[in-house]
């Protein structure tokens, strides 16, 4: 039954607070919405932070041509949402999200058949199976497309992966929805564990890392040259076990790509200036990675995404394969990002060092 709209627009706001809380959404990532009638739907809007939204920033839409109500800008993927309505009446709630974990196991492209220990619940909330839709860039009417095919093709399933990008998650109901997107990450997170184990390497991700091995000029070179202010060295286990082996990176999600830079190069410590060039992150042979940004919540962003592609790197290593996105879409993911997202300071004074 679809919701009023005042309740829908009620309820997306709950839901963004909620899966914030429960680490499933960062940011502005993600996007929810709900039905309420049989032509149109409600949408968080472009860029605005969960924390604060108002239910007159949610986006009214329209399921069958994506025009909206107002001047406030839904999100790009409301086309991703349309695509549900359209071919499951009995959805009303629709969260999309980047997950860590769903994430990561998206990364080989193929369907979830078996769900361990959760089996009998998680097919309950989940459905048979859950479907993998082939790569498309964010935004784009090809992801639109290859979402509404495994959507089409998997009518007993109330999720998909998103290969590269993350994941869609649907129910009758925003309880149901929630349920569906915490259930997929439990079961996603036991196959991703599982499998890292059994890599023989497995005892890296427990080494620390505490020392200093940039010293302050190094960092203002750094931010002088990439035109930005805020800097920091990450040693997270996942980030210094990639390091360790002394090879460039290839974007693995799209996030990493628009962020961070079309290749993760991995240098020595007195080569870290020559390695960020053009960049936002670099690995450091055997020591982690710096990465800067010209804000404060740009760093705190970065981190958290190389620390989940680094994860997913180990996760594709176990599998025996390397996962990655294909070099020409990387590039214009990163083209897109510089020139239309990323907010470069104007003015430099001494680069702040983030803990």
């Amino acid at each position: 039954m679809p919701y009023t709209e005042k309740e829908a627009k009620e309820l997306v706001i709950q839901a963004g607070l909620k899966l914030k809380e429960a680490g499933l959404i960062a940011r502005t990532w993600g996007n929810i919405s709900a039905r309420i009638s049989d032509t149109r739907f409600v949408i968080t809007p472009s860029g605005l932070p969960y924390e604060s939204l108002k239910p007159d920033e949610i986006v009214t839409v329209a399921i069958d041509d994506g025009s909206y109500e107002g001047d406030i800008k839904p999100s790009s993927e409301k086309g991703v949402h349309a695509s549900v309505y359209q071919l499951r009446p009995e959805v009303d709630f629709v969260i999309h999200t980047h997950q860590e974990a769903a994430t990561i196991v998206s990364l080989p492209g193929v369907r979830i058949a078996e769900y361990g220990k959760s089996d009998a619940k998680a097919r309950k909330i989940l459905g048979e199976e859950i479907p993998c839709a082939s790569y498309g860039m964010p935004s784009t009417k090809e992801l639109q497309e290859a979402v509404k095919k495994v959507v089409r093709d998997y009518p007993n399933s109330n999720a998909a992966l998103m290969r590269f990008h993350g994941t869609v998650c649907m129910g009758r109901n925003a309880k149901e929805a929630f349920e569906v997107s915490t259930m997929l990450e439990k079961v996603c997170e036991a196959k991703i564990t599982k499998v890292i184990n059994l890599n023989e390497n497995n005892d890296i991700l427990h080494e620390q890392i505490t020392e200093e091995w940039l010293s302050e000029e190094e960092k203002d070179k750094i931010c002088q040259q990439n035109k930005t202010m805020y800097i920091r060295q990450v040693t997270d286990p996942e980030i210094v076990a990639v390091s360790r082996l002394g090879k460039t990176m290839n974007p693995n999600m799209d996030d990493l790509a628009q962020i961070a830079g079309e290749t993760i190069k991995c240098v020595k410590a007195e080569d870290a200036a020559e390695g960020i060039l053009n960049r936002n992150a670099v690995l450091i042979k055997g020591k982690g990675a710096i990465i800067t940004a010209g804000e404060e919540e740009d760093l705190k962003a970065l981190q958290m995404i190389l620390k989940k592609s680094c994860r997913a790197f180990l996760y594709s290593l176990a599998l025996g394969k390397n996962y990655a996105l294909p070099d020409e879409e990387a590039g214009k993911l990163r083209k897109f990002y510089v020139e239309t997202y990323a907010k470069l300071s104007q003015k430099l004074t001494k680069p702040i060092d983030i803990v």
